[in-house]
């Protein structure tokens, strides 16, 4: 089975190696870095909106999209990437395997605050970093 990273410039490290430390302990598992997203729907980093359209893609705000007919699944970052990989390794193998998987990165999340979206976070953290509710890749 092959699995394939689309990378592009500028791309965040966790981003990549979140999700590829559960997915290359898949059986078969053989992992590809690179492809493009022309015409796919796809998400990302808010501040990587633009260089994600650049490449043909269309920008949506969900966590992970799943392009079933075309085997291919996108996450929006870091902690996105890495439930992207345990879902899906519990469809590839099972929900037991994707769960010791799980527990061998001893990946239990607890963010301290539930600021880690624009429709999350308080309008205070939004101006620290200039963003605002509609416009992600400004």
């Amino acid at each position: 089975m092959r699995i394939a990273f689309p990378l592009f410039d500028g791309f965040t490290a966790l981003d990549l190696v979140g999700p590829y430390e559960i997915l290359r302990m898949l059986p078969g598992a053989e992992i590809v870095l690179a492809g493009l997203l022309t015409g796919k729907s796809a998400t990302t980093h808010r501040s990587a909106v633009r260089e994600l359209e650049s490449y043909g893609a269309t920008y949506t705000p969900e966590r992970v999209v799943t392009h079933p007919g075309d085997r291919l699944i996108i996450g929006a970052g870091v902690s996105a990437g890495i439930d992207l990989a345990i879902t899906l390794a519990a469809e590839l193998t099972s929900p037991v395997h994707a769960q010791a998987y799980q527990l061998g990165l001893e990946y239990d999340p607890r963010p301290p605050y539930g600021a880690g979206s624009l429709a999350k976070a308080p309008a205070e953290a939004k101006a620290l970093l200039g963003v605002g509710e509609e416009d992600p890749g400004a």
